[in-house]
């Protein structure tokens, strides 16, 4: 235990100096006293820090001083408008800087004929860059071609899975992390080569990152070339989380939620939609940038209704919410949550809330989905009757209920009871794998 100890302060001391090393680092910098090399790793420790306008702010300096690797990471910054705007004719000339002398700049040379915009599109060039290192045992060059292939990239390439899975084998042999991941996915899909799903997860296993750690978990959830284990599926989620996957984390919170597959845990679902929430949107890819709408949607009736033991905070609710309704395609389903919330909050004593329920409410009734309508009307209808946020009418309380049943209310006693099944809760995604 002592041993454990000794360990553990020797890791915080180590952390303090290396963060008071590159303070005092850029401290030199900032005077013009650094090296290229030091500029260079200045600007990957930002890199790391995902703060990219740092990052490209210091390896520029460290470019121009002429260190090779920040040549080649500037026209990487340009290539994917990492710190800097996007540009691919930019990233070019950094690239061509040394493209005599670096065998990694010409490899990124290829890059430029795969973009849809920003270049001229060449797929010749673009192949014949990549084969000429490949065909010199290669591993990075390989791996590019494979994906080439793969991809069929540029858009004028058909995919051709044999050539893919041909140079991905060549790359993997050499221990490249991504042809193994990238071959596991041929594997899986039976591209190139017959269905090994056995292979594919023994090649997931070898590649320790995000997306490999999330697809084990579904190969496990569904049985998928292994005998189906639920703990097993979960522990490699939680495995994704820790390495970055907003899938894992959307997925792990959606299911203690509702408690399917895991532990019903509202509390621990809030935690992953909170970490879900914290990743920029520039680390999301375009397929699970819609994870974090969702996210908030879920947040805000957990945080509206005081689920699961969680805290009741409104205004934590309608924050999320109304962000969402301004431009969101499903406006009145958001619109009926916020009348609800507003309501009980009215309900509890809160000034002003009734009046903020009514003005929500207006905006839902219109809908033309029957239970949004339903909820609407018998909401008014409430409102009316007691005079809540609107004059006292019971006659026109009596109307509005009416209206409610005829469109379904009758089912239902609560609002939140009825939120499964509006539109918006079986439009949530659930994220798939692979």
């Amino acid at each position: 235990m002592k041993r454990l100890n000794v360990l553990a302060i020797m890791l915080i001391v180590t952390g303090i100096a290396w963060g008071q090393s590159y303070k005092r680092l850029e401290q030199q910098a900032q005077k013009g006293e650094a090296t290229a090399r030091e500029l260079y790793m200045l600007g990957d420790h930002y890199h790391g820090k995902k703060d990219y306008e740092k990052a490209a702010y210091w390896m520029r300096l460290a470019a121009e001083k002429g260190e090779t690797s920040a040549i080649i990471n500037m026209g990487d910054y340009y290539f994917y408008g990492e710190g800097v705007p996007y540009d691919v004719q930019t990233a070019v000339s950094w690239w061509k800087k040394i493209a005599k002398s670096s065998e990694l700049a010409r490899l990124r040379l290829g890059m430029q004929y795969c973009k849809e915009s920003g270049y001229p599109l060449d797929l010749n060039k673009a192949i014949s860059f990549w084969e000429h290192e490949a065909n010199k045992d290669n591993f990075i060059a390989q791996y590019s071609l494979g994906i080439c292939y793969y991809e069929g990239v540029p858009l004028q390439l058909m995919p051709d899975y044999e050539k893919a899975v041909f140079w991905l084998l060549k790359s993997s042999e050499r221990d490249y992390e991504p042809a193994r991941k990238a071959l596991a996915r041929c594997f899986y899909e039976g591209k190139g080569m017959k269905h090994n799903f056995m292979e594919a997860i023994h090649l997931w296993e070898r590649v320790h990152d995000a997306e490999s750690a999330y697809n084990l978990g579904k190969c496990y959830e569904l049985g998928t070339g292994v005998m189906r284990d639920s703990s097993a599926a979960n522990n490699w989620y939680v495995t994704a989380v820790r390495e970055g996957s907003v899938r894992a984390m959307y997925l792990l919170g959606y299911r203690h939620r509702r408690g399917e597959n895991i532990s019903k845990d509202v509390k621990q679902a809030v935690g992953y939609y909170e970490q879900l929430l914290a990743v920029p949107d520039s680390l999301f890819s375009k397929t699970d940038l819609p994870l974090k709408t969702f996210a908030k949607l879920e947040l805000a009736t957990i945080y509206g209704y005081g689920e699961g033991g969680v805290r009741l905070d409104v205004q934590k609710a309608s924050h999320l919410l109304e962000g969402l309704a301004k431009d969101f395609m499903f406006a009145d389903e958001v619109s009926v949550l916020l009348g609800d919330i507003h309501y009980e909050d009215g309900a509890r004593g809160t000034q002003g809330s009734y009046e903020k329920a009514v003005s929500f409410l207006e905006k839902a009734k219109s809908s033309d989905e029957s239970n949004v309508h339903a909820a609407a009307a018998f909401l008014f209808a409430k409102c009316y009757r007691f005079g809540r946020g609107v004059p006292q009418d019971v006659a026109k309380a009596d109307k509005l209920l009416k209206e409610a049943v005829s469109y379904g209310w009758g089912k239902f006693s609560s609002v939140s009871e009825l939120v499964p099944t509006f539109k918006i809760e079986h439009t949530w995604p659930m994220p798939a794998g692979f």
